[in-house]
């Protein structure tokens, strides 16, 4: 039972793998885009610029429909600790 509420608290802090997965692409297209020479900068702003902003906006929604979920998640966990406290204090009075 205590393993399962450690990696239920892991798992509310933890980034999701899509969620790394486009963190990954993001530092990649910026670390490309900091490798450009100034005269190539024209032709990556059509190119690299777009990929970019897809990329965060991507990621942001991502974030966004985790966090909701996170949310959800640790409601639960409230509930559940309410009822096991007000088991254990029950216990006690009994």
């Amino acid at each position: 039972m205590m393993l399962r509420r450690q990696d239920q608290l892991r798992k509310l802090y933890e980034p999701s793998e899509s969620l790394r997965k486009y963190l990954e692409r993001i530092r990649q297209l910026v670390d490309q885009l900091t490798r450009t020479n100034m005269n190539e900068l024209p032709t990556i702003s059509r190119t690299l610029i777009p990929q970019l902003e897809g990329e965060v906006s991507g990621y942001v929604e991502t974030f966004e429909r985790a966090l909701a979920e996170k949310e959800k998640e640790i409601e639960a966990l409230k509930a559940e600790l309410e009822a096991l406290k007000s088991k254990t204090k029950n216990q006690h009075v009994v």
